[in-house]
């Protein structure tokens, strides 16, 4: 039983296969990559026991092969190869004291034995399905985890681990979002054959997940498929795909979040994104783990930035905005602020506040940016190096402020 296929072919899929192998675990078939050939193909199959991969590849095949190897040692050495063709050929060495499966590596005049897993400990994987799925491009979806991925947390059993697909509330277009107890980010935007197969309700996808796919997604075309609550993707270019569960929960009514800037009354203040930016890093070197907020004075057409440590000292910038309210300052935790406006792509940012001391909308106001807005929450200072954060979860999916 024997395979030739060369390296190029295949050492990104045996990649992405080794990365969900774990070598911790007891279990043989949590460790493994699988190796299935037959009909001119190979398949490499691996699992973390949620997430599935499963790449397909044309190769040259004699009889039929499953084989099952350490996934992590077997990547190392394809990788350490040079290029060009590899054999793979399945054999069982018996001798009166042991029976060995061996999988044999050849290239040129280099041979590696390599021992494998009991083909018993295999379980078959879920397929693609053959029908509705829905195409999509990846770096469009990459691009919408880096949008909200910030906002999702490591706590577990939490909504606030997840970001959420569904049909938007107020037209035919798709939300996504994600909510952290300090911010919440939302991002809406259209895709017919997507909105099709999502509901009101919508899909929520793990952290665990979305970090593996803004590793996995490129610029390739992909196919998606919803199917018993499981996400499937695939890769048309590489004949690869993945699968991972995904949790349908009735989620927080977002437009709780949005419904106070409706109002005509709301204080507007439009800056410049990189001056904000470089402003902010500068001040930075002033706080303390002590002291970590920053204020922003408003004086007509003037921002005053502010910032001091009972250690460091005291900064003071100034920068020229457009601003149009009534309140006079707002304090935000500056590492918060910095890393919000890192996520918008605008040469300008709006920021819109209702109170002094409850939470700002932010978004961008160029095209890049459409959709795509932030809201986070503004500090309660009480006393000199004391302040308190005005928000509290309850974890029914509302937040006190908006009652």
């Amino acid at each position: 039983m024997k395979l030739l296929i060369t390296k190029e072919k295949i050492i990104k899929g045996l990649q992405k296969a080794a990365s969900l192998t774990s070598q911790k675990t007891g279990t043989t078939f949590l460790k493994a990559v699988w190796l299935k050939w037959g009909d001119d193909k190979l398949e490499i199959m691996a699992t973390d026991s949620k997430m599935e991969f499963i790449g397909c590849y044309e190769a040259q095949t004699s009889g039929n092969c499953l084989v099952g190897i350490n996934g992590r040692s077997f990547y190392e050495l394809v990788k350490k190869l040079p290029p060009g063709e590899i054999t793979l050929t399945y054999s069982v060495e018996e001798s009166e004291e042991e029976r060995k499966e061996i999988l044999l590596l050849e290239q040129g005049l280099k041979k590696y034995k390599i021992l494998t897993y009991d083909s018993s400990w295999f379980r078959e994987f879920m397929p693609f399905p053959e029908n509705g799925f829905i195409k999509w491009h990846g770096d469009e979806f990459k691009e919408l985890i880096n949008r909200l991925y910030y906002f999702t947390s490591d706590e577990l059993d939490s909504i606030t681990r997840y970001m959420t697909l569904r049909r938007h509330y107020e037209d035919d277009t798709i939300a996504a979002f994600a909510i952290l107890t300090q911010s919440f980010a939302l991002k809406t935007f259209k895709h017919e054959e997507l909105y099709e197969i999502l509901d009101e309700e919508g899909y929520l996808i793990d952290k665990t997940f979305l970090s593996e796919l803004k590793k996995w997604l490129n610029s390739n075309e992909i196919y998606i498929a919803i199917q018993n609550n499981r996400f499937f993707i695939k890769d048309l270019e590489n004949n690869e795909n993945i699968s991972f569960p995904v949790v349908r929960k009735k989620t927080i009514e977002y437009s709780d979040y949005l419904e106070p800037f409706n109002k005509e009354t709301i204080s507007k203040l439009t800056v410049n994104k990189n001056e904000l930016k470089e402003a902010l890093e500068r001040l930075y070197i002033f706080v303390s783990d002590m002291d970590e907020i920053v204020k922003f004075i408003f004086n007509n057409n003037e921002l005053v930035i502010y910032c001091e440590s009972h250690d460091k000292g005291e900064a003071t910038e100034s920068l020229i905005v457009d601003y149009k309210g009534d309140i006079d300052e707002v304090v935000f935790m500056i590492k918060n602020l910095r890393d919000i406006i890192d996520h918008f792509h605008s040469e300008n940012i709006e920021f819109q506040f209702v109170d002094k001391e409850k939470p700002c909308k932010i978004i961008g106001l160029d095209e890049l940016d459409k959709g795509y807005l932030i809201i986070t929450v503004t500090i309660k200072v009480k006393e000199e190096y004391y302040y308190e954060e005005e928000v509290e979860e309850n974890y029914s999916g509302e937040y006190d402020e908006y009652k």
